[in-house]
């Protein structure tokens, strides 16, 4: 599947297997992208599986685009010299919205920072008000699993990848 021609104007770099775009939601995560899958042939991308990936397609992804994205972030003003403790670049492989791009492969590369920035370029401040916090913790509308579920639960998964 191509990019469409509303999502064309947010490639930022074409690779051997991937399109890089930065995301129309900026906010709170100044930086966001992702990696669009290039079909190989017609259809090849919707609903593929990351293991179905060629190791160079899954090499070029979570090396090549990381590193570019990481370069990208440092750029806006993320502190990407402080990885792991006061910056992070999560990654989101997603198959979803099958009304909208039936469910084509995707990443997202999405920046997670401890201290609130100013980008001078953009004339904007960025902050993560979520840092060290999981979003189904934070939001209300997401329900923990009751104990003998989550108990259920990991022992099916076990049992399935035993």
């Amino acid at each position: 599947m191509l990019v469409s021609a509303r999502y064309r104007p947010n490639i930022i770099k074409e690779y051997e297997y991937w399109w890089l775009l930065t995301s129309e939601y900026q906010v709170p995560h100044l930086g966001r992208c992702y990696a669009w899958w290039k079909d190989r042939h017609d259809g090849e991308g919707e609903g593929l599986p990351l293991c179905s990936l060629p190791q160079q397609a899954l090499s070029e992804c979570f090396q090549t685009v990381f590193l570019d994205v990481m370069k990208a972030c440092g750029a806006l003003g993320h502190q990407t010299n402080k990885y792991g403790t006061e910056f992070l670049l999560n990654t989101a492989y997603l198959a979803n919205e099958r009304l909208y791009h039936n469910a084509h492969m995707h990443v997202h590369f999405i920046p997670r920072f401890k201290h609130a920035f100013r980008t001078p370029q953009l004339g904007i401040r960025s902050e993560d008000s979520l840092w060290g916090k999981h979003y189904d913790r934070v939001l209300a509308h997401h329900e923990m699993l009751q104990e003998y579920k989550r108990k259920a639960l990991n022992e099916i998964v076990a049992e399935a990848i035993a």
